[in-house]
């Protein structure tokens, strides 16, 4: 909530200007998460994420096929190293900016490979580049910060941004790398708007395409469309001239409509999954009454003995005909949220329970290693991973996630009607965009897909808050910079005023009392 870490100079405070040295720094850190994040991606044992099934949706649609074929080879266990490359074998439906990474990773392959099989480390090695620009474009956009903010700024993006819970993902086909390098993208963009001083049509066009890319890198992503429409008529609404709002207020239009028509397009196999599970392993999962909860939304009490399943278990009755047709035709998304709407104690459970893994970074039961890396079934790496170790130690329940929730919207709302400066009200309204974005993504979880697969499903979510975390950690820095170095440039602070006063009072006060 940095209210007044203004990405700006001012005269009262040192601020560094962009020069050398400014983009310099830049430069060391980025190269040294390049080298954080290589080491753990590129040199043996190699790190990365093992396939949970979702991996062929995508490999489906670019021509990867697995060169394994048994299923603890495959799934949970292990990485896979290499992937055969041919023609598109499964078209799934599934709509992603993830696509586009790997089909540039193919291109590279195509240049790099002497067998044709994709290597693993190329796909890592592309999310990384794609993920490294998008931080130092992020950097570049607050290149005004203050040493001091700045130097806290580097270390944290540094430290949170090399763990292994947020670099295993690029060793993978998930679509968590896309969400995360345009996530950071959208948030550059932001950045340098609030920085601008004047419009610019290629700034505004740069943030919907950014926002559009992140909203289609997963589904649960379309919920926040809204939320990045307000946020972008609000960052590029200050110049009056009517011909220029009316291009915000139509950028923010198809961002809204986009996000929906992404939500919409998620092929009918997947929400029927996640309506299964929302039901199953959400709602009804340590019901004290499920035969109520089933007659509460218009099914069958019988199906109680489901309680606790997920759609890919085997034996899921999903594909049943006649399951379908009854079940599918009385529930969808809308209700799921009039039942914890209309049962408040429910909701509040159902929050509760994912509360103890909100802040765990990196999914359980998931391995690490090759194979031949010679590392048991679904061990993981604990290189790299302070931050989320440190994470994974903090006793979160809902409670806590509560009052966190009220004291940064609170605190950002605060700041932002004290703030003098417009720099300063638009990052504290940031701030505020940040915190309920997570919160959407908060209840997105156990609303769209119940209780199952918590840890990755709750990536932005973690993003999210480490993001916050790094802006209120920013704004106490110069809070603490304005209280104790302030009096040593001049009398303009509050703390040399009350000096002052005092010296006047208490010294020269007596000295002038003296015969």
């Amino acid at each position: 909530m940095p209210s007044t870490v203004a990405l700006q100079p001012t005269s009262n405070t040192p601020a560094l200007r962009e020069t050398p040295l400014c983009s310099r720094w830049d430069a060391i850190v980025v190269l040294l998460m390049a080298c954080a994040i290589g080491y753990q991606l590129l040199l043996p044992p190699i790190v990365g994420l093992a396939d949970n099934g979702d991996f062929e949706r995508l490999m489906g649609r670019v021509g990867l096929q697995y060169t394994v074929r048994d299923y603890n080879d495959k799934y949970f266990s292990y990485i896979n190293g290499r992937f055969k490359v041919g023609e598109p074998w499964w078209d799934s439906g599934v709509i992603s900016s993830q696509q586009p990474l790997l089909e540039v990773a193919l291109a590279v392959n195509r240049v790099l490979s002497k067998d044709g099989f994709l290597d693993l480390r190329v796909i890592g090695a592309v999310n990384a580049v794609f993920f490294l620009g998008s931080v130092w474009l992020a950097l570049h956009a607050s290149r005004s910060l203050s040493i001091a903010s700045r130097a806290v700024l580097l270390g944290l993006v540094a430290l949170i941004f090399t763990d292994v819970g947020y670099v295993a993902y690029f060793n993978s086909i998930y679509s968590e790398p896309a969400s995360l390098i345009f996530f950071v993208l959208t948030l550059a963009a932001s950045l340098l708007a609030i920085t601008s001083l004047r419009p610019s049509l290629c700034l505004l066009a740069f943030y919907s395409v950014a926002a559009a890319l992140f909203i289609s890198a997963r589904t649960h992503n379309s919920t926040l469309g809204w939320l990045l429409a307000l946020w972008g008529v609000r960052l590029f609404w200050r110049w009056p001239k009517p011909s220029w709002r009316l291009g915000v207020l139509s950028a923010a239009t198809a961002l809204v409509a986009f996000s929906y028509w992404h939500y919409l397009a998620t092929p009918t196999y997947i929400r029927e999954a996640y309506l299964y599970n929302a039901v199953f392993s959400g709602i009804l999962r340590k019901s004290p009454s499920p035969e109520e909860d089933l007659s509460a939304l218009g099914l069958d009490r019988r199906l109680a003995i489901l309680a606790n399943t997920n759609a890919f278990q085997p034996g899921s009755p999903i594909r049943d005909s006649e399951f379908a047709g009854a079940f599918f035709g009385s529930v969808r998304q809308s209700s799921i949220v009039r039942f914890y709407v209309t049962h408040p104690g429910r909701l509040q459970r159902a929050a509760a329970r994912q509360a103890r893994y909100a802040f765990l970074t990196r999914p359980r039961g998931h391995g690490n290693f090759l194979k031949e890396s010679g590392y048991p079934p679904r061990a993981r790496s604990q290189r790299f991973a302070v931050w989320s170790n440190l994470k994974a130690r903090c006793p979160v329940n809902l409670g806590f996630l509560v009052g966190f929730f009220v004291v940064q919207l609170g605190a950002g709302v605060v700041v932002q009607r004290r703030s003098a400066s417009t720099t300063s009200r638009l990052l504290a309204e940031l701030f505020v965009i940040l915190g309920l974005m997570a919160a959407v993504q908060y209840v997105t979880k156990f609303m769209g897909d119940g209780q199952l697969d918590t840890g990755r499903q709750l990536h932005l979510f973690n993003v999210l808050i480490d993001v916050c975390l790094i802006f209120a950690v920013l704004w106490t820095v110069n809070r603490l910079r304005d209280m104790f170095l302030a009096p040593a440039r001049g009398p303009g602070s509050r703390l040399a005023n009350t000096w002052m006063a005092w010296t006047i009072r208490h010294v020269h006060g007596r000295r002038l009392s003296e015969p």
